[in-house]
């Protein structure tokens, strides 16, 4: 039976329906020992260094106790009755992983991907993008992220991180170039969950929002990369300096004065929330920092995202279930944005942070209540504007 084995993002060794590498305080060692030997797949490792490794100088006698973690090593991976190939062999004073064992590793299979990709992208761009979603989709988080401390997995480390940065900076490039701008984004959205102050791609995700006529969604999210960097207390970098003046730009050429006034007399004579498209909202994002600047008032910009798989959920769909619950628990004078099935944009008018925080908290409680599934979730950033 094959083995799977998962590195990026999670360490898992599975022999079919069954995860083998259970992290207990017993087998931490011997699986830090099978991942020691995976890093290095293709090396041998000398019984020195591994000893050295695995913290077994202290022992009585280290060369013994590395041989007994191998043994319950071997035997975790052979598993009962089980006459495939060893998976760790020993030489000459050395030990190393079995490259013709029969196993199935996501980060080789993550390479090859993005490999193929890149042998395509002048030949059969088409072809490409398929290679390069395909490998980005291995791509769950930094290779072995469990051993955040082990100097000898940080080579391994960057390697695959830096391939996974050049795989997604092609492929937002391949989507732009076939004006799929909105996939474009979405991959620069899940990469920024990986790797959140990588300037190209929070560059790029906000030049897609442009190319798909999103300008409001875009200065969200170059107001939330502002957030960001000043809250690592980092200055923003000049790339994304000047994305935002020509976004201020665009921003100023919105709604007349004369149509936002209307709109806001309207806004007040109506009771409950007020709702509005993404260009209207955009413009009073900009209204409202004005008026709260000369009135001394605070105003909140939230942006919820619905993380779920699948937006239906019994007869009725989850984001229409955000809508109501979004209509029943903010105020009048509050305004409310759909910008598409998963992402909503808020405008809290006059409330602290302490109180947005509470009312967004409120919302996301009554809505994972309401759906009672773990695999969908709300998440939520907070910004004052």
């Amino acid at each position: 039976m094959v083995l799977e084995i998962f590195t990026l993002g999670r360490f898992e060794v599975r022999r079919g329906s069954e995860v083998i590498s259970k992290l207990d305080q017993r087998s931490s060692k011997r699986w830090r020992l099978f991942q020691l030997l995976l890093t290095h797949r293709g090396n041998s490792i000398s019984t020195e260094e591994l000893i050295r490794h695995l913290g077994l100088d202290e022992s009585v006698n280290p060369p013994e106790a590395l041989k007994s973690l191998v043994f319950y090593l071997r035997k975790d991976l052979k598993g009962k009755g089980n006459n495939d190939y060893k998976y760790i062999l020993c030489g000459q004073g050395t030990y190393f992983f079995n490259l013709n064992a029969r196993y199935k590793l996501d980060c080789e299979d993550f390479e090859k991907l993005c490999a193929k990709g890149k042998e395509l992208v002048l030949t059969n761009p088409p072809e490409a993008i398929k290679n390069y979603q395909e490998a980005l989709n291995l791509y769950r988080g930094n290779y072995l992220a469990d051993q955040s401390s082990a100097l000898w997995v940080v080579p391994a480390r960057n390697y695959y991180r830096e391939l996974y940065l050049r795989a997604t900076m092609q492929l937002i490039l391949l989507l732009r170039e076939a004006r799929l701008f909105e996939q474009a984004w979405d991959v620069a959205e899940k990469a920024l969950r990986v790797v959140p102050l990588e300037e190209t791609i929070r560059k790029s995700s906000i030049e897609s929002l442009l190319d798909a006529g999103k300008p409001g969604l875009a200065w969200v999210q170059f107001e939330e990369a502002v957030s960001l960097y000043k809250a690592h207390r980092l200055g923003l970098p000049p790339g994304l300096l000047e994305l935002g003046k020509k976004l201020t730009d665009k921003n100023e050429k919105n709604d007349s004065p004369d149509k936002l006034l209307i709109e806001l007399q309207e806004r007040r004579l109506k009771s409950g929330v007020f709702k509005c498209d993404l260009q209207t909202f955009t413009a009073l994002c900009e209204l409202e920092r004005s008026r709260s600047e000369r009135g001394n008032y605070p105003v909140y910009l939230v942006h919820l995202m619905i993380n779920a798989q699948n937006l239906i959920h019994h007869q009725k769909p989850v984001n229409q279930i955000l809508h109501d619950l979004l209509e029943k628990n903010l105020r009048k004078g509050d305004v409310l944005c759909k910008w598409d099935a998963e992402h909503f944009l808020l405008l809290l008018v006059n409330v602290d942070e302490i109180m947005s925080s509470q009312i967004i908290n409120r919302i996301k409680e009554r809505f994972e209540k309401y759906c009672g599934i773990d695999s969908i979730q709300l998440k939520s950033s907070l910004q004052k504007i």
